[in-house]
């Protein structure tokens, strides 16, 4: 669904042949700074400490920045009060394990087999929310662009369409360059 949004153009630099994926990840500003320095990236030991782990011990993705919004943290304390960050990253899915609901021994008893390289929690086709794309080994994600955003919500419940409208001309345009 992210690459669809993207564009055609955007994604023909994806490799179909590892299963490579345009996903978002929610966190926080000071978390993605560390992400993207020199010597940073995902670190596995930390999966699992700011949200849940439904799926196991990995790095949670999503196709719609809306369940990656759930994930990201507000940089109160930081150089970047009241902002949140979202990555999009590349992430080399290949082998996904398809599972509908959380059984966190019975997927690490699939990813121990070597078989499979990822998880897909298939919660859209359970519950009516959104599918989440867990990696295990920090080599399969390529986070390509920071989104830093503030939420601005209006008295309606907040909707995918209206979050989007929080993420500000910026990222508006960003989005736009990215499907020409």
């Amino acid at each position: 669904k992210t690459s669809q949004a993207l564009g055609r153009r955007t994604c023909q630099h994806l490799d179909k042949t590892v299963n490579e994926l345009y996903l978002f990840h929610g966190t926080s500003p000071a978390a993605a700074s560390e992400i993207l320095a020199p010597n940073g990236g995902f670190r596995m030991e930390h999966s699992g400490e700011a949200k849940g782990s439904m799926f196991g011990r990995g790095a949670y993705f999503a196709e719609s920045c809306t369940k990656g919004d759930e994930y990201a943290i507000a940089d109160e304390a930081g150089a970047l009060p009241g902002m949140f960050a979202l990555l999009l990253c590349r992430v080399a899915c290949g082998e996904m394990h398809y599972v509908r609901e959380p059984d966190v021994v019975a997927i690490e008893r699939a990813i121990a087999t070597g078989h499979y390289d990822s998880v897909l929690g298939d919660r859209e086709a359970v519950k009516d929310t959104y599918r989440e794309f867990v990696v295990y080994d920090e080599a399969q994600i390529y986070p390509e662009y920071l989104l830093l955003y503030r939420r601005h919500f209006t008295r309606r419940h907040p909707t995918s369409s209206s979050l989007a409208s929080s993420l500000g001309e910026g990222a508006r345009h960003f989005v736009r360059s990215l499907s020409h």
